[in-house]
């Protein structure tokens, strides 16, 4: 290096400090923000606050930057409508990168925050798209869910008929051993049923919820609010005795102290609704001793003094509702407090995303004076990088050379691997040309002109008459063709177990290339009957929607 360079050198890299005076770059924030969002949400949010300009970022770091805020703002102060514009600008980097992983997050939160602004259609548009990449990837766990997801969004529409039809389509594609997904689909069904009042199918699809998720660890409370749920479809329908039956397996499956309320509360509705005050009443200080929660607390003194009134105890009956009010406005007072709660932390993290920023300061001002130090010891680095380049030119010498003899190999190598693909080819050629002699040797191919050489007996100008072969001439034809391609009849019957033994003997007939004219011959048809033929076998016995695949190729390489 001469003594210009140095100069420059020097001269430069003090600018170059105060140019990019960042405690951390930026890539190191954002890899930081999305690793403390999986458990502090808050510093998260806090980390991406010390990037100055996000709007300067690069597509992809602008894309991560709005993704993880888009999170943020909705955990931290239900900011939907932010939160939609923020997600929006990821969610068009990624399609136009075409980054799959990335964009089915995105997607999947954009039909999400689309539910709570309102916008059913707009989040099944997102939920669709994504059960289309899915769909393209044979990802059958996602489509299972998409359509989960799909179906709630017409439920929110009271689109039942929708919701039923995608819901079922999540039951189609999911797997009955995936204790944790199935028996949210088979409960949201029976839920579906539920809504349009057919009861017994929504009973059936509720209890298969239950068989599944009773197989798996810690599913009591989900069991038991499928109970809950079916005490309830019962009730509606004035099936008392069924909805009591149901109402205690739910308290037997109860998870935890709060949901004994929640239960006691169903008992009591159910009694009122059959007249049997006595009952109802206990149930509802049964449900006011175990309440954890205010709401039910004051539902049930709301039925109390309900009740009173109805059996004339007028001075209960107002003691009751007062308690109903002391409830309600202590409840209020709890949303009121909950609301200033929300404020203050607002308010705390402006006073810290603003902390950071004189933090920020500082470390700006520590930076510069360090840079002379550091300038310093890049002239000495300098020093230190030009005797290892000198290295580094000795090694990648030493490397080229390596590299030509490690192709030569390669090269020798390939030689090889041809002559082995010219013997294989080869040898498929007589195999080719021995199957052949064996079907001229069969007993059958001497009824069938196509199977003959040319020049023989066979001749492409004789008439054609109608070539009748009988059930020993099938089973030597099918025998045949099975032994040679390595049980060809065997795997269709294993794996297509629809196709007759007709069917099977109509395949084995193309499989060894018999012509048209034959194939019409044997079956006393036209050639267009063998070709109607062949297409309502691909369709209805194969399965093949595929207008481009042609059942003779199917059969060849099968």
């Amino acid at each position: 290096m001469n003594r210009k360079g140095l100069v420059y050198l020097i001269l430069y890299l003090p600018f170059f400090f105060l140019c990019n005076c960042q405690w951390k770059p930026t890539d190191a924030l954002l890899s930081e923000a999305e690793k403390a969002m999986k458990t502090h949400i808050d510093s998260a949010n806090l980390i991406l606050d010390e990037i100055s300009h996000p709007q300067k970022l690069s597509g992809e770091q602008q894309a991560k930057y709005c993704r993880i805020k888009a999170i943020c703002v909705i955990n931290l102060f239900m900011q939907w409508q932010l939160a939609d514009s923020l997600n929006n600008i990821s969610m068009d980097y990624y399609r136009q990168a075409k980054d799959t992983v990335h964009l089915k997050n995105t997607l999947f939160l954009s039909g999400r925050i689309s539910l709570n602004l309102g916008k059913p259609d707009e989040a099944i548009h997102r939920f669709s798209e994504l059960n289309k990449i899915a769909s393209q990837n044979e990802q059958y766990r996602d489509q299972a869910y998409c359509n989960y997801l799909i179906s709630q969004c017409y439920r929110n529409k009271n689109d039942y008929e929708n919701a039923l039809n995608f819901s079922k389509k999540s039951l189609y594609y999911s797997n009955e051993r995936d204790t944790i997904n199935a028996p949210y689909y088979y409960k949201q069904t029976g839920a579906i049923y539920a809504q349009i009042h057919a009861v017994d199918s929504a009973l059936s699809y509720y209890k298969k919820a239950g068989e599944i998720a009773v197989m798996r660890e810690n599913s009591g409370q989900f069991v038991s609010n499928l109970f809950n749920d079916i005490s309830n479809m019962l009730l509606s329908n004035n099936e008392f005795e069924k909805a009591l039956e149901y109402v205690d397996l739910s308290i037997d499956y109860r998870a935890n102290r709060k949901d004994i309320s929640l239960f006691n509360l169903t008992k009591a509705r159910i009694f009122l609704a059959i007249n049997e005050t006595d009952s109802a009443r206990i149930y509802l200080e049964r449900t006011i001793e175990s309440a954890e929660n205010n709401h039910i607390t004051i539902i049930a003194y709301r039925h109390l003094s309900d009740l009173y009134k109805i059996t004339g105890n007028y001075d209960l009956a107002l003691y009751k509702l007062l308690n109903h009010k002391a409830f309600f406005e202590k409840e209020e007072d709890h949303i009121n407090l909950e609301l200033l709660s929300q404020q203050y932390r607002e308010e705390q993290l402006k006073n810290e995303n603003n902390e950071l920023k004189l933090v920020k300061k500082g470390r700006d001002f520590y930076l510069l004076s360090i840079s002379f130090l550091i300038t310093i010891a890049a002239i000495i680095l300098w020093i230190f990088y030009s005797e290892e380049k000198k290295k580094k030119r000795i090694r990648e010498q030493q490397q080229r050379e390596q590299t030509l003899k490690d192709q030569a190999k390669i090269a020798e190598h390939e030689n090889r691997l041809l002559k082995q693909e010219n013997e294989l080819s080869q040898l498929r050629e007589k195999a080719a040309v021995l199957r052949e002699s064996l079907f001229r040797k069969m007993a059958v191919s001497e009824k069938i002109p196509s199977l003959v050489d040319v020049g023989s007996n066979y001749s492409k100008e004789s008439p054609h008459k109608r070539i009748s072969l009988e059930e020993p001439d099938w089973d030597e034809l099918i025998q045949t063709v099975n032994a040679l391609f390595n049980g060809f009849a065997t795997r269709l019957k294993k794996e297509y177990p629809v196709l007759s033994p007709e069917d099977i003997g109509f395949c084995c007939l193309l499989k060894i290339n018999v012509s048209m004219q034959d194939l019409a011959d044997i079956y006393c048809i036209s050639k267009a009957g063998i070709t109607k033929r062949k297409t309502r076998m691909k369709k209805e016995k194969f399965k093949i929607s595929d207008n481009l695949i042609d059942l003779d190729d199917f059969l060849l390489e099968y």
